[in-house]
């Protein structure tokens, strides 16, 4: 968790950001009077066949209003697709990210593909802006929206980048790759 702020007269704006926690809670600072929630949803992981299709990114969710110390958010963060270690064999999807009032929801990415064909990127609700992530490109794991980048794909693939980048693909014996993580902040002023 990251925070910031404090002292004064007034209130300094704080963030918090989560990458982990289901069912967690989250209480607004005495002084705030906004917040920003952000949530991506996590990557799925890459397939590992010898058409091996990347994982597709998780969603993006933003959302602002009136907040007043001692307000609780309930929220969970998206878990990634774990790496796929079977042989000829699709991807895992990701999570997604939630906050349950108001309701947020930032929906994990596909996993991908064992056929190659692309992995659909995670949708999202509720939030001033809603923004899917980007479907796999082949091998590559899709692009999470201002948030992690996709994992490169083939016979050295790499993890879906931090947060809810998918996972590349794997091939020639290679392992299909986990996807970014998801994630949750909230930003108070």
């Amino acid at each position: 968790m990251l925070a910031g702020g404090g002292g004064g007269g007034g209130f300094t704006p704080v963030t918090r950001t989560y990458d982990t926690g289901t069912g967690a809670t989250e209480t607004a600072p005495t002084g705030a009077t906004n917040v920003v929630i952000t949530l991506w949803g996590s990557g799925g992981s890459g397939a590992r066949a010898a058409s091996a299709g990347g994982g597709a990114a998780g969603g993006y969710v933003q959302k602002s209003l009136s907040t007043s110390g001692g307000v609780t958010f309930t929220y969970s963060v998206g878990i990634a697709g774990a790496e796929q270690t079977a042989s000829s064999s699709n991807g895992f999807s990701g999570t997604a990210s939630t906050v349950v009032t108001p309701a947020l929801t930032a929906n994990g990415g596909a996993g991908g593909n064992s056929s190659g064909a692309a992995a659909s990127g995670g949708t999202a609700s509720g939030g001033d802006t809603n923004t899917s992530g980007s479907d796999s490109s082949g091998v590559s794991g899709g692009n999470s929206p201002n948030g992690g980048s996709g994992g490169t794909g083939g016979i050295s693939p790499t993890v879906g980048g931090d947060p809810g980048g998918g996972g590349g693909g794997g091939y020639f014996g290679a392992f299909g790759k986990q996807g970014g993580t998801g994630r949750i902040t909230f930003a108070y002023t």
